[in-house]
């Protein structure tokens, strides 16, 4: 910002300034510039938009709220030794009042939002190499589990607890088992044991649970303990809830299926 350069500015205490028409006189008046205006306009709402106002023409007294508010800030600054930081008001966040501090006997922050409790973050200790760095998490002592607290994460970290699975087997070594992870990818496996071998076998094998969209994968190995090169086995019909496999040999068999 500057002092008037319009057209028949005046000298006023020394600073190019405005002076009224004096048609009596023959006095010319200055002009009024765009400029001008807008600069001492520009130069006000820098001041209340930095207060954090939001500009309203019906307030004649925002430039006066802003300065209240900007020297009030820098006192506190000046009297805590630190730059307060204002808590909530900024997009898509409340008004709530916030409490950070720290937890001795777990050696980590707590956070209470209003008075309530909402967990410790978690915190990161000087990266060593090979490290990931964690970043910011809540640990919620409800669910007891570490959860995203960043604005731009919507979802959570996984926990063990997310995933279901189960497994069962028989005397003679037969098995099955899944597991079934948050996104819904469900991995199963197991084994089926012939007492016997030399005829060959087919095998209907019939999911621990059922996949509800896809199999995006399987396959299935003979266990041939004298480990014979002209064993073979193969895979043949499967749908969502079962599999079929044939052992040329006789021999027992593992096979695997995973999907949605």
């Amino acid at each position: 910002m500057d002092y008037t350069s319009a057209t028949n500015y005046a000298t006023v205490n020394g600073q190019r300034g405005y002076r009224d028409r004096d048609a009596a006189n023959g006095v010319e008046g200055t002009s009024l510039l765009a400029a001008d205006r807008n600069a001492l306009m520009f130069e006000v709402m820098k001041v209340i938009t930095a207060a954090g106002l939001t500009p309203d023409a019906s307030d004649w007294t925002q430039l006066y709220q802003a300065l209240v508010k900007i020297v009030a800030q820098y006192a506190a600054a000046a009297s805590a030794g630190f730059t307060p930081v204002e808590q909530g008001g900024g997009p898509n966040q409340a008004t709530n009042k916030v409490n950070l501090g720290w937890q001795p006997a777990t050696d980590l922050f707590r956070i209470a939002v209003d008075g309530v409790d909402q967990g410790t973050l978690l915190r990161s200790f000087p990266q060593q190499a090979g490290d990931i760095s964690p970043g910011n998490f809540l640990f919620s002592t409800t669910e007891n589990r570490f959860r995203t607290i960043a604005g731009s994460v919507t979802g959570e970290l996984v926990d063990l607890s997310d995933y279901s699975h189960a497994s069962s087997g028989d005397s003679t070594g037969g098995m099955m088992s899944y597991r079934k992870a948050p996104d819904g990818f469900i991995r199963q496996t197991g084994r089926v044991i012939t007492p016997g071998v030399g005829t060959p076998r087919s095998y209907s094998v019939q999911f621990p649970i059922p996949f509800t969209t896809a199999i995006t994968g399987y396959g299935a190995t003979v266990l041939d303990a004298a480990l014979d090169t002209n064993v073979g086995g193969s895979v043949g019909n499967y749908d969502l809830q079962h599999l079929e496999m044939r052992s040329a040999g006789g021999f027992s068999m593992t096979w695997w299926a995973e999907g949605y």
